[in-house]
């Protein structure tokens, strides 16, 4: 974890937490800004997960949300009102595992202005259950009444060593998944 993480970290712990951050300037390519931010949120709510002895991965947990375009809208540049439906839903109930629920927003400058409108009334009544986390890649224009309710990290981009430990990750992953379908292959054989 980096000190930011750990920052956010001891702060959750005492119940510090901000409603709202907006993560900004990773790295100056869309792309890889989108999957350095997404394994950086990961990685900070799975130590909270820890702290708080749940034993599950984030991926399964009701409180702990990921807005990002859909595959069909990789080309567009826009998120529209239904990415945001389970936000609206989650907004209005208590976290049902966890003591607190995080909500992570890729694209933040691709926000429609009817969601945006919508997204600033959760911000307006902000619940103390809950944190939002918005990246916004090269700190590209959104509503400004969005961004006033926020504080906003500046991220390093990544160097060289978390590129290959990200690199080295996905590659066991990947060895891992293709062990697994081997192994399954073996077992269902003729």
């Amino acid at each position: 974890m980096d000190k930011i993480q750990t920052t956010l970290l001891n702060k959750f712990k005492k119940r510090q937490l901000a409603h709202f951050y907006i993560i900004k300037n990773a790295s100056a390519y869309q792309n890889e800004h989108d999957h350095f931010f997404k394994n950086w949120i990961e990685e900070l709510i799975t130590q909270i997960v820890r702290s708080c002895d749940i034993p599950s991965q984030i991926q399964n947990l009701a409180d702990v949300l990921f807005i990002e375009k859909t595959d069909s809208q990789k080309s567009k540049n826009s998120l529209v009102i239904d990415n945001f439906q389970e936000l609206f839903q989650m907004h209005e109930t208590k976290p049902l595992q966890m003591p607190h629920q995080f909500v992570a927003i890729l694209h933040a400058h691709h926000l429609t202005p009817t969601v945006s409108n919508k997204l600033l009334k959760i911000l307006e009544e902000p619940r103390n259950h809950m944190t939002i986390f918005l990246s916004n890649p090269m700190s590209q224009n959104i509503m400004v009444s969005i961004e006033s309710r926020a504080l906003n990290i500046r991220l390093a981009p990544p160097t060289d060593n978390q590129k290959r430990r990200e690199i080295a990750a996905a590659l066991a992953t990947q060895f891992k998944n293709q062990i697994l379908l081997s192994e399954f292959l073996a077992i269902h054989k003729g």
